[in-house]
């Protein structure tokens, strides 16, 4: 760019045409540490006017729209931590004991299959009990009818509650990948900077980073 300036402005145009497309990529595809790089860029291109006047429209632009991603992806967290707590209540609030409706079922189940079981030996058909049987029968399957239309219900809201689980989990592991990469990035740098600074005869102090964050991982492992 700056070699570009040496020839004329001409090259504006020609810049200006792929670089608000690159920075819109920037913002969609990248965290904030990602999009600090394009705003350091841009204050770098202002402050030696490698565009006149037209950075400062880049720069307007750029932090608009970085202003509306951030309360987009806010309002995103916000209506996640919702979700997941409606959910979590529809399923305590459930109409039926989960329970009671076990064991209800599962009685049911027993007594279908004697029921079954008596058909299947023919000893009731022509007896005196014939008519017995068919009101247990009913009773039976009437139970039954009734259990699996509840246990849908149940079924159906603990898998939304599931669903809106591991999509917030997705995104805390996204987000753990971003912090554990950057620390990656940082620790090594840290050392490096100890190091010339012991090199330099500097008395700065030599403090280690806090594992505060550690400790409180573990305290709250050891309580789950």
């Amino acid at each position: 760019m700056q070699n570009s300036r040496k020839e004329g402005n001409g090259y504006i145009a020609e810049f200006m045409r792929v670089i608000p497309a690159a920075l819109n990529g920037v913002l969609t595809v990248r965290d904030d540490f990602g999009r600090n790089v394009p705003k350091r860029l841009i204050d770098i291109w202002e402050d030696r006017k490698i565009f006149d006047t037209q950075a400062q429209s880049l720069k307007d632009d750029f932090f608009r729209r970085l202003k509306d991603i951030r309360n987009q992806l806010k309002n995103t967290g916000s209506e996640q931590l919702e979700k997941v707590v409606s959910s979590y209540k529809h399923v305590l609030n459930a109409p039926m004991d989960e329970d009671t409706l076990m064991r209800k079922c599962q009685a049911a189940l027993i007594n279908f299959d004697e029921l079954n079981k008596t058909y299947g030996n023919n000893s009731i058909l022509g007896s005196s009990n014939r008519s017995g049987f068919m009101q247990e029968l009913q009773e039976q399957h009437s139970i039954l009818r009734n259990s699996i239309e509840q246990l849908k219900v149940s079924e159906s809201l603990r898998a939304t509650l599931i669903f809106h689980l591991k999509e917030a989990l997705n995104e805390q592991e996204l987000k753990v990948e971003h912090l554990r990469s950057q620390l990656q990035a940082a620790q090594p740098r840290f050392k490096r900077a100890s190091e010339l600074c012991v090199g330099l005869g500097s008395n700065m102090e030599r403090r280690q980073p806090s594992n505060q964050g550690l400790k409180r991982r573990e305290m709250v492992l050891s309580t789950a």
